[in-house]
């Protein structure tokens, strides 16, 4: 009995350690049709954040907010922009939206293609999107993207160490604390 008790804890532990998978083991298509591999960003902090796919002067704003973090951090930290199909992203509109994100946002954000960023996506939720919204997956939060400019922050050592929704804006102390963390 004792022998099945050991062998059980060992399964469960062997589980545990297999069902928790790195950031850096996804990739992600990229709008201009390249493969970026996020172990690209190893023992770098990453912001992946969601963008929006309506094209106005308050998202444009917003965008341009994006872009002063981005040039400002850009030593030590990386940022994958994604749109979301759950927002309106379509092969229709990726061109438009594609000159759109890059009139607002330096080279040195990563541009992903349209992907399914939300649970209710089921099988067609991005795996880099199951990772960061479920805790059995990235070991600390269970929350889902709700809408365009939802943050998640990952540190140097590929933690996911914050999520942060839409209506902080990205010149907040907010942000400021949760990327002066390791």
């Amino acid at each position: 009995m004792r022998v099945f008790l050991t062998f059980g804890t060992a399964l469960v532990l062997l589980l545990k350690v297999t069902v928790f998978s790195s950031v850096y083991d996804f990739s992600i298509a990229g709008i201009s049709g390249e493969t970026r591999q996020l172990s690209t960003y190893n023992q770098k902090k990453l912001l992946i954040v969601t963008l929006p796919t309506v094209i106005n002067e308050d998202n444009s704003t917003k965008l341009l907010k994006l872009d002063s973090l981005a040039k400002a951090r850009k030593p030590d930290l990386s940022i994958v922009a994604v749109p979301s199909f759950e927002d309106g992203f379509t092969v229709l509109n990726k061109e438009q939206l594609k000159s759109w994100y890059q009139g607002h946002l330096d080279s040195s954000v990563f541009i992903a293609d349209g992907s399914y960023t939300r649970k209710t996506s089921l099988d067609n939720q991005h795996p880099l999107f199951k990772w960061l919204t479920k805790s059995e997956q990235n070991g600390n939060f269970d929350l889902d993207v709700q809408n365009p400019f939802d943050k998640f922050f990952i540190n140097s050592e590929g933690q996911l160490v914050a999520v942060l929704g839409a209506y902080i804006p990205f010149s907040s102390t907010s942000i400021n604390k949760v990327l002066s963390m390791n």
